[in-house]
């Protein structure tokens, strides 16, 4: 069974899906073939999943401009989210539609 993890490495950080520790770093390296050493290989959770799909999100809505009530509803997603009130895949769809919802306003 897969699972997603966070390679560290001299490059920078890779976030992947891999069956285990050593799939992982080897799909790092194949994704990134300049990397020369690898510092560490973290499993990562679903909530930390989610964190960093939404964190990219908000990248893409900030590019976007005129966030008005989008970053204090994502912040609220994502308090919620690190709370347990609300499950990792429906923060990220909740996040994405506000994405979507801007994307068609644009």
């Amino acid at each position: 069974m897969s699972a997603f993890f966070r390679v560290n490495n001299d490059v920078g950080t890779i976030f992947l899906e891999a069956d285990d520790e050593k799939d992982a770093e080897m799909k790092a390296r194949q994704a990134c073939p300049s990397i020369r050493e690898i510092k560490s290989v973290a499993r990562m959770s679903e909530v930390e999943v989610a964190e960093e799909k939404i964190q990219t999100i908000l990248h893409e809505i900030s590019v976007m401009g005129a966030n008005d009530y989008e970053f204090p509803t994502i912040q609220h997603i994502l308090k919620s989210l690190r709370a347990g009130e609300i499950e990792p895949r429906e923060a990220v769809r909740q996040v994405q539609a506000i994405r979507n919802s801007k994307q068609d306003y644009h």
